[in-house]
């Protein structure tokens, strides 16, 4: 498949950028491995994502657990008085 684009000045400078960073010379090699390299990314953003939303989810839950003790606490302590 061949593809042809002239990139504007911010593109070339973006595709220079990932030639370093995927350490390739062909800049369509390049691309497609930063692609890749971006998919693969995506992926792990959304599984963190899914992680962190279970984790703040648990703390909620702890935190009116403990508020509810407290509460509990403080009931029966004023009971007692």
């Amino acid at each position: 498949m061949a593809l042809t684009l002239r990139p504007t000045p911010y593109e070339e400078k973006l595709i220079e950028d990932i030639k370093l960073i995927t350490d390739e010379k062909s800049s369509s090699k390049a691309i497609l491995k930063g692609c890749a390299a971006l998919k693969v990314t995506l992926r792990e953003l959304e599984e963190t994502k899914s992680q962190l939303f279970e984790q703040r989810q648990r703390a909620n839950k702890s935190e009116r657990i403990l508020s509810n003790m407290q509460r509990s606490i403080k009931d029966v302590m004023n009971y007692h008085d």
